[in-house]
């Protein structure tokens, strides 16, 4: 019989997972004490941000693995720092789980977060651990961030060019292809899977066949949507070869995320449809499903791709960023309001459909 947690208790818990945690020389102290204590960088700024999940509002326990989940629960934050222009450098992560959870879950959830802080050159520093009737991961990530390269979303002028990152409304097609799996694909509570094969710890699992549609594109969609990759080394390359004006991750929906840029920055926006980056994997989800592949892309949201803008001088310099960009509109007096320009090039308003917590739909 596995173990729970409930067996091994709290400070048993923090102790088996943190056993071999090692630290750079900015950590003085880390998990263990009271607080952590770090030396920042002297000529850096501090960037701090927190992103709550909680079971049955942002996932599901049976359509993710518990790996996936610790990864996602990071990279969203780290999405965010990316977004200013920073670097993630160290975490504090509280996590919540029923008492009856097995320990193999909590290892493949910490081994997510893990990896993914290894990949990304992140510490973790402390956290929390409770008892609680669902899973609830809640992290606070700090990054640091050169004073010249901070990037809001307050900067945006008129003339300036709306610019995205790689593809919109993989995530949401990936989303609906594994809303789609059959009632009788589901299997049992997932808590009481173990820490799985070494392919799945490191997050290459591809959950269509089990969860979705079973077509390669579903396949695709469906692990950008569980594992999203943050946009960290990207932002770099585009503060410092692009000097963004403004900029925003998308996670909430391009639609929404484009508006609350522009009312930031106190100005309009225009976006062309067919200038929308969509990949060949979202037009053939949303065929199989009967679905708006440009609706997965407005309003589906948790893409955590890059939206930004820059001056129309800068244009010239995107190849070099070495990172797969797309203009795909232009940034106009407030007055005009935001729109979007249809294929049949009809200007319609852009409404700042998305996902929004408190909101009635």
């Amino acid at each position: 019989m596995s173990s729970q947690l409930l067996d091994i208790g709290e400070i048993g818990l923090i102790k088996h997972l943190t056993a071999n945690e090692s630290y750079t020389p900015d950590i003085l102290v880390g998990v263990g004490d009271d607080a952590a204590v770090i030396k920042p960088s002297a000529d850096k700024l501090l960037l701090m941000t927190t992103d709550m999940l909680v079971e049955n509002v942002h996932f599901t326990i049976s359509t993710i693995t518990p790996y996936q989940l610790g990864w996602k629960s990071m990279a969203v934050n780290m999405s965010d720092i990316a977004a200013m222009g920073g670097v993630a450098r160290w975490a504090v992560i509280g996590i919540g789980m029923p008492a009856n959870t097995p320990l193999s879950f909590a290892e493949s959830l910490y081994a997510g977060i893990q990896d993914i802080c290894q990949k990304y050159n992140t510490q973790l520093v402390g956290g929390d651990t409770v008892s609680c009737d669902r899973v609830v991961i809640n992290i606070t990530l700090t990054g640091e961030v050169e004073p010249e390269n901070v990037v809001k979303r307050t900067g945006a002028q008129v003339g300036d060019l709306i610019v995205v990152t790689n593809t919109i409304g993989d995530s949401a097609a990936g989303l609906a292809a594994i809303n789609k799996r059959a009632d009788t694909e589901r299997e049992g509570d997932s808590r009481q899977s173990a820490v799985g094969s070494q392919q799945e710890r490191e997050g290459t699992r591809l959950a269509a066949t089990k969860h979705g549609l079973d077509t390669h594109a579903a396949q695709i969609v469906i692990k950008k949507h569980l594992e999203p990759i943050p946009r960290l080394a990207e932002s770099r390359q585009i503060v410092q070869l692009l000097s963004p004006t403004a900029m925003i991750d998308i996670s909430d929906g391009l639609s929404i995320d484009l508006c609350r840029l522009a009312e930031a920055s106190l100005v309009g926006a225009r976006i062309y449809e067919d200038k929308i980056p969509i990949s060949d994997e979202v037009s053939g989800v949303a065929g199989e499903l009967g679905r708006n592949r440009l609706e997965f892309a407005l309003s589906g949201g948790e893409d955590y791709e890059l939206l930004f803008t820059i001056s129309p001088q800068k244009v010239m310099a995107i190849d070099s960023t070495g990172v797969p960009l797309s203009v795909i509109g232009e940034i106009t007096p407030f007055e005009t309001g935001r729109v979007m320009v249809t294929t049949e090039r009809v200007e319609k308003t852009l409404i700042p459909r998305g996902y929004e917590h408190f909101s009635v739909v």
